[in-house]
């Protein structure tokens, strides 16, 4: 559904709007208000839209001759040129966002001759200022990039200035000067960023305490995802309910501050994670007894339909608290600010969408709000402020409040610097405005890079004065089912992830109290019934290598369903034993479908090779890791069943009852039980007869490299496929998104407690990153280390004590080396540790050669990107590689020169699905025949290929 025309001239599609709001309303056909919309009410919304516009000036808003309003000039006429918004945005992303002088500098030289001739932005008309600044700054690039930087960024501040205001020594005169203009209630909004580390977030926590406390701010906004760890909010209802307590007693002081200063504290919500536990903790602090009369409003998001019935419950709220004689809630309706972030994190998670896409439903969402809400029995204890930049919802309010009599219970807010025109219009319409201004202090300005290209766009695409957006773009390809319960992660802010999690802690303490009892058992256990029962799978194997490759497809996608319908016990039965942490055990499940259903499909392409026949080998053993409970065996069993052989499975001692109930779901999915032999977990020289057997025909193996090389010791000739892991790295450069760069190395290092063939261990830092260190350290620090049966821990245990190499990772340091977090072990058993960071490595050292899988990270300091480089393909593994750069050229290079067989820019280098990313090994991360889990030659080297013998063509034409 999409509106036609332009509302701010008139020519809405009235039907359209009726029917996305009939479409919203429906749901709750018992809580529309006490005057229905009318429809033909829109045509008066519309002509007072239109009215308001052409009254007033698009710059008369806060106009004068003062520099801040001549810098809203400059920056709406670039804005009006071809290629404007994409300069602007070049500016906050490649100057203003870095923290290194070297790359903000090599971005201004880069700018300076994009605006020379045959430059992308030659066509711009730019002040002589501008051309001249970023030409010094290109002249000082190479020689004195802080010079270089310096220049670049006060054309930042000529032209970016209007949209943040600097929290600095004359913050307090400007606030002054604001709060004197008549009409307008200014809102100080600190630009933060979500906080990933405890340090982070008591910082920016203390910043709001600052605005609140010595500024006179009449209203101070903040999302709690910057003041706190909020993560996913909680995996289950005990972690939850902890988050909840645990911040309401850090709120305490800041509303105590509120109290004392008569300051409104605004709780916005910037993506839909956030919504139901920022509303659990202000309303949990609200309810103190201290807290009566503070003041505070709660932010709704438009683009969430779930919004509304968080309004009617705060509506319910809002009447007790005024019956009891606290002060009202201020209801605030606004845009979520987050949405592009949001939906990437959905894509890659193969989670549904949570935000409306369409415009118009969206709308619509708000007309359904604004008709339950603004009724005079409904407003006895909250206010409602609509916080928008398009004037057609400002002008819908309105008119509705009117209608109802309802006007001074409604509020009109705007961004400072957004939407000038209709900020003027309605300013002066409704006799007065609140006014959203983002502060940031001169130290972090590179973190409202993102707040500050969010604003262009929306400046850029005169949203204020135009009438309804297009709508944001939907994916072509959502997330893939096939038709089974699940196939994604569990997202935790559902009520069926709730749900999921709150049942795995149950069935999680079931098997940890019934120990080893609980434990499946193989059925060998003597070297005759091994040989037995080889010798029974390698007589089955002919049968099932028979049925029709596309009959194996339809078994391996009924494996894939009875994974999906496992999964709870699957993943208690992980972490029960292995101590892997509830999301990892979770993602391997996911893995696993994704790679059987990959694996159907690769089945069936085997009958489809013009001339050629796949012949599959009878029985293949696959040797399971320690460090992956489920994901690995199961990857073992199912390809080899794929091809159409048996498959022998040797758990780790580890793992054996995990990797039981993955051959269980596997014969529960369809597969003839004779045809997968579990073993017991043999060591050394049983290992050895196990290799040597008569009956295996092929070893696929992914984990030790050290194991990997002993089977080609005892048995040479034997076709092997092994995967051996080392040691992986990432690059951080000097032009990388920091924050985002901590939060995906954070991923990257300690998934799996550092123990999967995968995980990073290294990190090449090139140039100077004071803050990257500073934020990443608070990271670690701030990782929860607990036995995973409480869903609480962010980092799991060690499948077995740390022993030998890992120990000296977690304990020792070499000559130069210190520890910016230092790992401390938990408990007596030697497996779970806290997790580790290490600075001052040196190239070539233990750190960064050896292999070695743990908690600990390592970090190298690199004065350039060809140093980083060459270390990174140095060391002579190759199984996953990082980058984290915002330069295009740098990227461009490193995809062309990095060796390794899976790459990520600026992204974790783990946990990516086999069919969106095959991972194979390169150099020494692997040994023998190389395949790649989920590609499309993964089935190939599994057996042998005969030719089919074609019939001959009656004629031959070779010419």
């Amino acid at each position: 559904m999409h509106a036609t025309g332009h509302v701010g001239a008139g020519h809405a599609d009235d039907r359209t709007l009726e029917v996305a709001s009939a479409q919203l309303r429906a749901a709750n056909p018992d809580t529309v208000g006490t005057a229905p919309i009318d429809p033909s009410g829109a045509v008066d919304w519309e002509r007072a839209v239109s009215g308001w516009l052409a009254a007033h000036d698009a710059n008369d808003f806060l106009a004068g001759d003062d520099e801040g309003s001549r810098a809203r000039v400059r920056l709406l006429g670039l804005l009006d040129q071809p290629g404007g918004l994409e300069f602007l945005v070049a500016l906050a992303d490649d100057v203003m966002r870095p923290d290194s002088d070297r790359a903000a500098a090599s971005s201004v030289s880069r700018l300076s001759h994009a605006l020379g001739r045959d430059g992308e932005f030659e066509q711009l008309r730019v002040p002589f200022r501008v051309y001249f600044e970023l030409a010094l700054g290109a002249g000082f690039a190479p020689v004195l990039p802080s010079v270089g930087a310096w220049f670049g960024r006060r054309v930042v501040r000529h032209y970016l200035n209007p949209l943040v205001v600097s929290f600095d020594e004359g913050f307090e005169k400007r606030w002054l000067e604001y709060g004197a203009i008549g009409g307008l209630r200014p809102i100080a909004a600190p630009v933060g960023v979500r906080a990933i580390g405890n340090r982070q977030a008591d910082l920016q926590l203390a910043l709001v305490e600052q605005l609140v406390a010595e500024t006179g701010a009449a209203s101070v906004a903040l999302s709690l995802s910057a003041v706190a760890r909020l993560g996913n909010g909680g995996l289950g209802s005990a972690a939850r309910e902890r988050i909840v307590s645990r911040e309401v007693e850090r709120l305490a002081h800041l509303a105590q501050l509120a109290r004392s200063t008569e300051t409104q504290l605004i709780f916005e919500v910037d993506q839909y994670r956030d919504l139901d536990l920022t509303l659990a903790i202000v309303l949990r602090l609200l309810d103190r007894p201290e807290n009566e009369r503070l003041s505070a409003a709660l932010t709704l998001p438009l683009e969430y339909a779930e919004s509304f019935a968080a309004l009617q419950r705060l509506v319910t709220w809002a009447e007790d608290r005024r019956a009891r004689g606290g002060a009202p809630l201020t209801i605030r309706l606004a845009h979520a600010d987050e949405l592009v972030d949001e939906g990437d994190t959905a894509r890659l998670h193969r989670w549904q969408p949570r935000a409306l896409a369409d415009p118009a439903v969206v709308f619509g969402n708000l007309q359904r709000m604004l008709d339950w809400a603004l009724s005079p029995a409904r407003l006895v204890g909250v206010r409602i402020v609509l916080a928008s930049y398009l004037v057609h919802e400002h002008a819908f309010a309105w008119r509705l409040a009117r209608m109802r009599g309802a006007l001074r219970s409604l509020e009109h807010e705007f961004r400072h610097g957004v939407a000038p025109a209709a900020a003027a219009a309605v300013k002066r319409s409704v006799g007065g405005i609140r006014l959203r201004v983002a502060v940031v202090t001169p130290y972090a300005k590179a973190r409202a890079a993102d707040y500050v290209v969010r604003r262009l766009r929306e400046l850029h695409g005169r949203l204020g004065t135009s009438g309804l957006p297009d709508a944001v773009p939907v994916p072509s390809e959502g997330p893939r089912d096939h038709g089974l319960r699940r196939v994604t992660d569990a997202d935790p802010v559902s009520p069926e992830g709730r749900e999921w999690f709150d049942a795995v802690a149950d069935r999680v303490r079931e098997l940890v109290r019934a120990g080893a009892s609980s434990a499946h058992r193989s059925s060998v256990e003597t070297t005759q019934q091994l040989s037995e029962q080889l010798e029974r799978a390698a007589a089955a194997a002919p049968a099932w290598a028979e049925r029709r490759p596309e009959t194996r497809a339809i078994v391996l996608r009924s494996v894939a369903e009875a994974f999906a319908y496992a999964r709870t016990e699957l993943v208690a039965a992980a972490m029960a034993e292995s101590g892997v942490t509830v999301c990892d055990a979770d993602h391997e499940v996911t893995q696993t479908i994704d790679l059987a259903l990959s694996l159907a499909e690769s089945a069936e392409q085997l009958s489809r090779v013009s001339n050629a026949e796949f012949a599959p080998v009878p029985l293949i053993l696959a040797l399971a890791p320690r460090t992956s409970p489920i994901a690995t065996p199961a990857a073992g069993a199912l390809t080899a069943i794929a091809a159409g052989s048996a498959v022998a499975v040797k758990p780790a001692p580890q793992n054996r009852r995990s990797v039981a109930a993955v051959v269980a779901t596997i014969v529960d999915g369809g597969v003839p039980g004779e045809l997968v032999v579990l073993l017991p977990p043999l060591e050394n020289d049983e290992v050895r007869d196990l290799v040597e057997h008569p009956f295996i025909e092929r070893v696929l193996l992914t984990g030790s490299r050290h194991v990997a090389k002993r089977v080609r010791v005892w048995r040479p000739e034997i076709p092997l496929l092994a995967t051996t892991g080392g040691r992986n790295s990432i690059i951080v450069s000097d032009s990388a998104d920091v924050d985002r760069a901590v939060a995906d190395l954070v991923i990257s290092a300690f998934h799996n407690a550092g123990q999967s063939p995968e995980s990073a261990g290294t990190v090449l830092v090139v140039g100077e990153h004071e803050r990257f260190v500073s934020l990443l350290t608070d990271a670690v620090a701030s990782l929860a280390t607990e036995p995973p049966q409480g869903l609480t821990t962010a980092v799991g245990a060690l499948s077995r004590a740390a022993e030998r190499g890992v120990r000296t990772s977690l304990t020792e340091l070499a000559e130069g080396e210190s520890w910016l977090v230092q790992p401390r072990q938990l408990d007596d058993g030697g497996r779970l540790w806290t997790p580790g960071l290490v600075h001052g490595v040196q190239p070539g050292g233990a750190r960064h050669v050896a292999e070695r899988r743990g908690p600990v990270l390592s970090l190298i300091h690199v004065d350039t990107f060809d140093e980083a480089l060459d270390l990174q393909n140095g060391i002579g593994f190759g199984l996953t590689a990082g980058l984290q750069s915002a330069d295009l050229d740098e990227i461009a290079r490193w995809l062309d020169s990095a060796q390794a067989g899976g790459l990520a820019v600026n992204r974790p280098v783990t946990g990516a699905l086999p069919s969106r990313h095959p991972l194979v090994g390169w150099n020494r991360s692997s040994i023998g025949i190389t395949r790649a889990p989920g590609g499309r030659l993964q089935l190939d080297e599994l057996g042998t290929w005969r030719p089919r013998n074609p019939q001959p063509d009656e004629s031959v034409d070779l010419a």
